[in-house]
């Protein structure tokens, strides 16, 4: 797969949680949109990402080493990080319109697509154990973390919404969203953990000035243990 990124990456492993440290101008991360958000099948045999090579934003499936590359589905506006179901026979997907966004689930073949839910704010992301949705409401640089049930209803409020917390993504376990956020308006964006409660809130890297900012966490298939050992 030709992705034409020259970015370097800096990569660190902390107890389950993979960060990865952009090393780049904010206009390169822009110019990745020909091919990019990948995300692992559980296998590790195949990568889900988006591209727009064909002149509209479209998800593809490819293998590991390459081959057997092909479209899964078109959509219209912009989407999240792509996800794999447990099962790695479908794809988590999400569309947003500016006023809402739009989870959606889909079989490799591009038959069987459904609407999981539709919800105020931007990039839902279903919990591995499929019963609850993640979402970012409020201000970029304000955001706060939802956590609802699977139909939407019972959103709490999971983040403090003081500053930035992007990228979220759910432990395997559903039980804690890791984050990248800011301590403050000057600093770097580091990687962060709280549970699904608004609790236990702790900073896992400290980039500093010269290192980069933290970009999209990923956690390991058995990213369980407590990420500030």
């Amino acid at each position: 797969m030709k992705t034409g990124i020259r970015e370097m990456l800096a990569t660190i492993v902390a107890s389950g949680l993979i960060a990865s440290a952009l090393l780049g101008s904010a206009a390169a991360q822009v110019a990745m949109t020909n091919e990019g958000l990948p995300a692992a099948s559980p296998d590790s045999t195949h990568i889900a990402f988006v591209s727009n090579r064909s002149g509209v934003n479209a998800l593809h499936v490819v293998r590991l080493d390459g081959s057997d590359e092909h479209l899964v589905t078109p959509f219209d506006g912009d989407t999240s990080l792509p996800a794999w179901t447990r099962d790695r026979r479908r794809l988590l997907y999400s569309t947003g319109d500016g006023e809402a966004s739009h989870l959606y689930s889909i079989a490799l073949d591009e038959r069987g697509r459904t609407l999981i839910a539709t919800l105020p704010g931007r990039d839902p992301r279903l919990s591995p154990d499929g019963r609850h949705i993640l979402h970012m409401a409020g201000g970029w640089t304000t955001t706060r973390l939802m956590v609802c049930d699977r139909n939407g209803g019972h959103a709490q409020q999971v983040s403090d919404g003081l500053g930035p917390a992007w990228n979220a993504q759910w432990s395997p376990d559903s039980r804690r969203i890791a984050f990248t956020s800011r301590g403050g308006p000057a600093d770097n964006l580091n990687l962060y953990v709280e549970d699904t409660r608004g609790i236990g809130k702790r900073q896992v890297t400290h980039f500093g000035a010269s290192d980069g900012n933290a970009q999209w966490p990923v956690w390991s298939p058995r990213g369980t243990g407590s990420p500030s050992k």
